[in-house]
């Protein structure tokens, strides 16, 4: 290290300069859309995204920890200074420290329970979230809508597919497939997917998804399972309740997955199975679709 180079200086100028971002990040956290909205209409800040300004946060958060806890080592003997009787010179439970540690306890619990000042202070928050959807910004279909196939999404929104295709195609939207979600689209022809769907609404209606739980059912391909199950909360289902929602015997299931090596453990949810395997819930129900 430099000889000119002074390290409580650093500490303490980094200390200061990640807390200034921690808390910019943290006020843009707290006026940022819903998750939902946010990632349907591509919501940016100064070119970032939702999830960009929380990557930050959560960094400049770390580094203020840790520059924080460097701090604190070095100024040890002031800090205990003010847990000193600076008459009878020993360490006391002073008035200043129980009044810091019952006010951050009332933060706590008033987040948690919810009364006043912070209850206002949430509630303004929700405000704000529902300020975006009035605004225009809207809000899409079903849950995380922009990661579902535009197979599974026509089929879903009862959409014709190729005229949904070719009418993007014509303005100038670059679609691969069937296949591609309208979150990898919107990326590659920097636009948003709320903006892809409002073109697909334009097409004609079809015929709406019907699956009926039974011997006699037809056919169900991996489209039709992603359509009826996608953003209706399927990750908090079992493997077992969805095969009997779709009418499909068990054995039959379970050969299916593990040709798929989707192995199920006995009580796992679909979000927990996911988890362990690293893929997505509707993956798994994809892995029911008649071979």
């Amino acid at each position: 290290m430099p000889s000119n180079f002074f390290l409580r200086s650093f500490i303490s100028l980094l200390t200061t300069l990640s807390f200034l971002l921690a808390s910019i990040t943290g006020i843009v956290l707290f006026i940022v859309p819903q998750g939902r909205v946010a990632y349907w209409t591509d919501w940016k800040l100064l070119a970032l995204s939702k999830t960009d300004w929380g990557n930050v946060h959560i960094s400049a958060c770390v580094i203020f920890m840790i520059a924080g806890s460097i701090h604190l080592y070095f100024n040890w003997p002031v800090f205990l200074s003010h847990l000193k009787d600076r008459v009878k010179r020993t360490y006391t439970l002073r008035k200043e420290l129980a009044a810091a540690v019952l006010l951050s306890i009332l933060v706590v619990a008033g987040s948690i329970a919810p009364f006043p000042p912070m209850s206002w202070l949430l509630s303004l928050n929700t405000q704000i979230k529902e300020y975006w959807v009035n605004k225009g910004y809207g809000e899409p279909p079903f849950g995380h809508a922009e990661q579902v196939s535009l197979a599974a999404l026509a089929r879903r929104e009862n959409i014709d597919l190729q005229q949904a295709m070719d009418g993007m195609r014509r303005r100038g939207i670059v679609v691969a497939g069937e296949q591609e979600t309208l979150e990898s689209i919107a990326k590659k022809n920097k636009t948003s997917p709320a903006a892809l769907f409002a073109l697909m609404k334009l097409s004609p209606a079809k015929s709406p998804v019907n699956i009926p739980a039974s011997e006699n059912r037809p056919r169900l391909s991996a489209v039709d399972l992603e359509a009826k199950f996608s953003g209706s909360g399927i990750g908090r289902k079992t493997v077992p309740e969805v095969v009997a929602e779709i009418g499909l015997p068990r054995e039959v299931a379970e050969r299916r997955l593990a040709a798929r090596n989707i192995h199920v453990r006995e009580g796992e949810t679909l979000k927990e199975t996911a988890a362990r395997l690293g893929i997505k819930p509707i993956d798994i129900v994809k892995g029911l679709a008649d071979d």
